[in-house]
């Protein structure tokens, strides 16, 4: 064996001597040999050599021997009193990558199960898990979205998502009720029937028409008191005037007797006493006939004035009491509909809420449902036409796009080794354990075997048989 990659462990474990040439245009190597035989251990010291797996602390020198070498692959492993290690591995070595689970993860729940392959998926393509990064293209902050329980699920991508998304969901859901709430909030407001809030309300315009109508009326009320007065005042003038007695004489007849008593009383002072009698008596007839006048000139005033005066009839009266009554009325009318419009304006406040409350929790179920699709690219399913929704893992098939649970065993087996390969480099190598191996039927290994040649890719795994441990090409 002169090529580079060709591998022989010695002491190694249980390996007593194994030698194997990787075959040049790829394909599988298969390690058989009886239970006990050291199978697993030269799989282990093989991965060592590549540079994956548990790594060279894993081995030990083979009992009763004290000291043992893995040699292959460009690297050389001595196992002695300290494990040295020289070279560096010529091939691409897949570390991680247990197809096992991508295949079939033992969990009856297939949505559970469906989580575990895209787990799996993940490990296959070497994808690390970056719960900020997911948290970045979302464009949300964990500390606030996430719960603890999501938090803790960090370092596996797909739970960590699946998580994620019932936490996002279940906001979501928040908001929903939430915007339910304020459309409820919003229907209460709505005015009372028999409200018509395009009716007038204002304040200050309908007190102002009650003032006005009830002025009417004490204005006419008034009115009708003063007709009243008038015609009691225009009675008693007329029954006055036919009381009182017109003095004898006219004023001027008066006159003209005082004027000759005061030329009597000049002539003849023996007749002073007589006439001043007599002027005290014309004096007080002057005085008599003046009130008589002012009381006649009284009473035709009375007279007139009940005459000019107005009288409101009853139903001018009635009518201002109805117009008072209805502008009252409309007082009360105008403070039902301010506040049914007041109301209304709250109303219009909570459905602008319900509508930006409902725009944040679509946004949130947006991004609920973006999730699965952003992980799936994350870990590069999509290159290989698988996609996920609602939790379940899917795959684009001849039938069409079906789950991925859906298909045969060999050919989960086709697809996880395709990505295992698929994401090595020009000279990929892939350790399968005994157990994957000897789970697939022969016309799956064929087509494993025919996958690896395509990608120039080697495959070591592990078969049972009753021989010694050797390694054969399938």
């Amino acid at each position: 064996m002169n090529t580079p990659e060709a591998i022989s462990i010695s002491n190694i474990m249980a390996v007593k001597e194994l030698t194997s040439e990787p075959p040049a245009a790829g394909g599988v190597v298969v390690l058989r040999g009886r239970n006990g035989a050291g199978k697993t251990h030269a799989l282990t010291a093989i991965a060592a050599l590549a540079g994956v797996g548990p790594g060279s602390s894993a081995l030990g020198a083979r009992d009763g021997t004290g000291s043992g070498t893995a040699a292959g692959l460009g690297a050389r492993i001595t196992i002695g009193r300290r494990t040295t290690r020289a070279g560096e591995a010529v091939v691409d070595a897949i570390d991680g990558t247990n197809p096992a689970q991508l295949i079939d993860p033992g969990i009856k729940d297939p949505a559970a199960a469906d989580q575990r392959r895209l787990a799996a998926l993940g490990r296959l393509k070497g994808t690390k898990a970056d719960a900020e990064a997911i948290a970045r293209d979302l464009g949300i902050d964990l500390a606030c979205t996430a719960s603890a329980r999501t938090m803790a699920l960090r370092d596996d991508l797909p739970a960590f998502a699946g998580s994620l998304k019932r936490d996002l969901e279940a906001i979501s859901r928040k908001h929903e009720d939430e915007a339910t709430n304020l459309d409820l909030q919003a229907t209460a407001c709505r005015p009372s029937e028999g409200v018509d809030i395009t009716q007038p309300h204002d304040e200050a315009a309908l007190r102002g028409a009650h003032r006005t109508a009830y002025d009417r009326v004490l204005t006419l009320r008034a009115a009708a008191e003063t007709a009243r007065l008038a015609a009691e005042a225009n009675q008693a003038a007329a029954e006055m005037l036919v009381g009182l007695q017109a003095p004898a004489r006219s004023n001027m007849d008066m006159a003209a007797a005082v004027e000759d008593a005061e030329a009597r009383i000049a002539l003849s002072v023996q007749l002073v006493q007589t006439e001043r009698e007599r002027l005290a008596k014309l004096q007080g007839e002057w005085e008599q006939a003046e009130r008589y006048h002012a009381a006649v000139q009284h009473a035709e005033n009375v007279r007139a004035a009940a005459r000019d005066s107005y009288t409101p009839t009853e139903a001018e009266i009635r009518a201002a009491q109805e117009a008072t009554e209805a502008a009252a009325l409309m007082v009360e009318r105008g403070a039902v509909i301010r506040d049914a419009l007041k109301r209304l304006d709250q109303g219009r406040g909570f459905l602008v809420q319900a509508t930006e409350v409902r725009a944040t929790g679509d946004r949130v179920r947006g991004l609920a449902n973006s999730l699965e699709a952003l992980v799936a690219k994350r870990i590069g399913a999509a290159e290989h036409g698988i996609s996920v929704r609602d939790g379940r893992m899917f795959i684009k098939h001849a039938r069409g796009e079906i789950l991925f649970s859906e298909l045969s065993a060999g050919e989960r087996a086709r697809v996880a080794i395709e990505i295992a390969i698929a994401s090595g480099g020009p000279r990929p190598l892939l350790v399968l354990d005994q157990e994957f191996w000897e789970g697939l039927d022969p016309a799956n290994r064929r087509e494993i075997r025919t996958i690896a040649i395509e990608k120039n890719a080697l495959i070591y795994t592990a078969e049972a048989d009753d021989g010694d441990l050797r390694a054969e090409e399938f």
